[in-house]
């Protein structure tokens, strides 16, 4: 008997046309007692491919709400579609794509070409990050549509178990974290953000950071060492899931534990906020990849995003 997805649903799980070989229908699997996905050894189910996707797309609309409470003149936007969210911030920000469509609800074609028309009316290339538990029809109307796969990321998952606070030294130094409060703490915390996306434009990525800052259950830090700014971190604490995000490090301070120890804090900040799992999304691979999954962070699964170009 061939093992479902979490969603049961025949088909889902393959990416086909789009990028032949990638999305869980291809990845070795098996089922446990109970019919959960077991892919490469970890255990994937239901629940847990739902709250993810239910968290990132929370995450995403939260921001656009944030963002349209600053300015309503804003083009910022979201829009709930097939159980999840098609969110617009602007180009060159954080978040312009659909988050967890076809996870908690089905999907259907005309889902994929409400994502091309939200978009084509912003002048800007349409996007979708595709969950591989999602429903097939969306892969299967996206390559119709002329999209293709722009990037991956992962998305890691653990449990809060009381992980300790953040004691130890690292390279001479601890690490310290002052929240972003005030006017002071966020100017700084905006221009470590500006140094890192270098290429984002200055005044919207301003106006998002500030939004970011507002949204409801989001906790931004500064990270210090010897007094000196060295990076910054956040976290988004909702439905008691912890969304890791907003991580960055100054060049010439990265490589030097900085990321651990602000995985760490996070961790304890979350416990102490009452969360029962952490989330963050990495690309494959990368620095922060590794970094998460020596913190205790498994890899559960990997999205998709498909660009459609104007």
């Amino acid at each position: 008997m061939a093992c479902p997805s979490p969603r049961s649903r025949p088909g889902v799980g393959t990416l086909g046309a789009v990028s032949p070989g990638w999305g869980a229908g291809s990845m070795p699997r098996v089922c446990d007692s109970e019919g959960a996905v077991v892919v490469d050894g970890v255990l994937i189910t239901d629940e847990l491919v739902r709250r993810v996707e239910r968290e990132l797309a929370h995450d995403g609309r939260a921001l656009a709400a944030a963002m349209r409470a600053l300015d309503a003149s804003t083009s910022a936007a979201a829009e709930p579609r097939a159980g999840g969210v098609v969110v617009h911030t602007g180009p060159g920000l954080f978040v312009n794509r659909a988050i967890g469509m076809g996870v908690a609800a089905d999907a259907d074609a005309d889902d994929v070409d409400f994502v091309v028309d939200f978009f084509d009316e912003r002048r800007m290339p349409a996007e979708i990050e595709l969950c591989p538990y999602a429903d097939d029809r969306l892969r299967a109307r996206a390559s119709e549509r002329g999209f293709a796969v722009a990037w991956f990321r992962t998305a890691f998952t653990r449990a809060i178990e009381s992980p300790e606070l953040l004691g130890d030294a690292r390279d001479g130094g601890f690490t310290q974290f002052d929240k972003v409060d005030t006017r002071a703490t966020f100017v700084q915390w905006a221009a470590v953000h500006r140094a890192i996306a270098s290429d984002a434009p200055a005044a919207p990525l301003d106006h998002a950071l500030e939004a970011r800052n507002s949204v409801p259950g989001a906790h931004d830090f500064l990270a210090r060492r010897d007094g000196v700014t060295v990076g910054v971190c956040s976290v988004i604490v909702h439905d008691g899931v912890a969304t890791f995000g907003g991580m960055g490090v100054l060049p010439d301070q990265r490589a030097r534990g900085v990321q651990a120890d602000c995985v760490a804090f996070r961790l304890a900040l979350a416990r102490d906020l009452g969360a029962d799992l952490a989330l963050v999304t990495a690309t494959p691979g990368s620095a922060s990849a590794r970094n998460v999954e020596r913190a205790g962070f498994v890899p559960r699964y990997t999205s998709a995003c498909l660009r459609r170009p104007r």
